[in-house]
């Protein structure tokens, strides 16, 4: 069932496709148009006699009493006018014109905002349209009130692009964009100074190298006039993976490369180039394409580690000591412990000495990867993958006895064997024991 408000709106459609239609009435029939509000006048000179007495209908209506003149007059024209109109000579019923008057509003004033995106050589204008109407532009400026008015060259319906431009003019540009319809025409009129205005193209083939830190480049826009005369000054901004804050870093002395070294271990980070010219005239350039990078470190160790829950745990962080005289970040270490990602603190749960982290109490969500590095040397670090659970039997080994248990093959399993579809099929489950290690399995039929 169509509910009354879908009917309606499917009669408004149905409606607003028969008066398109009836608009593009071509042949014998006369299309007239006519702006909402205005006088329309509707003329049957179709060669009859002075004498004779004319009727007029609409859409198959008399809308008037008989009388011999031959024109019909809308006051103040509203949509409810819109439609098919004849006038039919009254003593012959014969139809003498037909009409198909259309109204509608013209368009709205465009609303128009420039930039000049390869200074000094040329602008660029956008607008709006602000309607859903079949609507043709066209734009003129004059860059000087002594020069002539010079054609703003339409790119597409909503861009145009100028080329004869002053430098350093204190007389702004004047730029007017015209909007028309059947209906009328409405315009807007812009004036701008062209150093105000400057605003690049976003820069171009951002990428980045790893080096302990993330060595980024990127190249001027290729829309740019001439970067040796008119040089380019950057802003680089960035942000991690799990951040909604935007990092901004200004780049010195027009260089298109920067170091970003305050970033973390296996984060995932974004970052994004943005261009202004160096006399600070205009706009930062929009962003440009988001650069997706991930910091990379050195693992200088790694081992495995299982707790079951409950119990206490310390885990020492083996980084290697440097050869030759230890410095006094050895001598006196401090240690950074992170789980995940976030930088772990002394609590009730955690215990930090010196380069030791202690667990105490276990639980499931201290499961997880443990990193400890030197505050110094946030790119080499030791790696603990620690997991938690429910055997409080297990205890670590080490050494050879790890390797034997490696080699080791996985204690029997209890299978239990059911056929819920007999005489068809069969099904088998077992439980997996509680261990440290992966298990994989497979099964044969005898």
């Amino acid at each position: 069932m169509i509910s009354r408000w879908q009917s309606c709106m499917l009669f408004l459609f149905l409606y607003q496709v028969a008066q398109r239609h009836e608009c593009n009435a071509t042949g014998s029939i006369g299309t007239v148009f006519g702006r909402v509000g205005s006088q329309v006048i509707l003329n049957c000179s179709g060669g009859q006699a002075a004498d004779t007495r004319v009727l007029w209908t609409h859409n198959g209506m008399q809308v008037n009493r008989v009388n011999n003149e031959s024109s019909i007059t809308l006051n103040l024209t509203s949509l409810s006018l819109a439609g098919h109109y004849s006038c039919i000579d009254e003593s012959t019923q014969r139809k003498l014109r037909d009409f198909q008057l259309c109204v509608g509003y013209p368009p709205d004033k465009p609303i128009v905002s420039c930039h000049s995106f390869n200074y000094p050589d040329a602008f660029r204008c956008q607008w709006q349209p602000q309607t859903t109407q079949l609507v043709s532009f066209t734009a003129k400026y004059r860059p000087l009130p002594t020069e002539p008015e010079e054609e703003c060259l339409i790119v597409n319906a909503t861009t145009c692009m100028g080329t004869q431009t002053f430098l350093f003019s204190t007389t702004p540009v004047q730029l007017t964009v015209i909007a028309s319809n059947e209906f009328g025409e409405t315009s807007s009129t812009t004036y701008f100074i062209l150093e105000d205005i400057v605003k690049p193209d976003p820069p171009r083939k951002v990428w980045a190298r790893w080096r302990n830190f993330a060595y980024i480049t990127w190249r001027a826009p290729t829309s740019w006039s001439d970067e040796e005369l008119y040089p380019l000054m950057y802003q680089v901004r960035y942000r991690g993976q799990h951040s909604s804050q935007w990092q901004l870093v200004e780049v010195a002395d027009f260089n298109r490369n920067i170091k970003l070294k305050e970033l973390l271990p296996w984060e995932d980070y974004f970052v994004q180039v943005s261009a202004k010219d160096f006399l600070d005239n205009g706009f930062w350039s929009a962003w440009s394409p988001t650069l997706k990078l991930k910091a990379k470190c050195a693992v200088v160790s790694f081992v495995n580690k299982y707790a079951p829950i409950g119990s206490n745990i310390t885990i020492p962080c083996t980084l290697p000591e440097p050869t030759g005289k230890p410095s006094k970040e050895f001598r006196k270490p401090r240690v950074i412990w992170k789980l995940n990602g976030y930088r772990l603190r002394k609590s009730s749960a955690y215990s930090l000495k010196r380069r030791r982290l202690s667990i105490q109490h276990v639980k499931p969500s201290d499961e997880g990867r443990y990193t400890c590095h030197l505050q110094r040397d946030r790119f080499r670090v030791h790696l603990v993958k620690l997991l938690v659970g429910n055997d409080p039997l297990w205890r670590p080994l080490t050494g050879a006895a790890e390797r034997r248990r490696r080699e080791d093959p996985p204690a029997k399993l209890n299978i239990s064997c059911h056929s819920n579809n007999y005489p068809e099929s069969f099904r088998c489950q077992w439980q997996p024991p509680m261990t440290f290690l992966k298990n994989n399995y497979t099964t044969k039929l005898w």
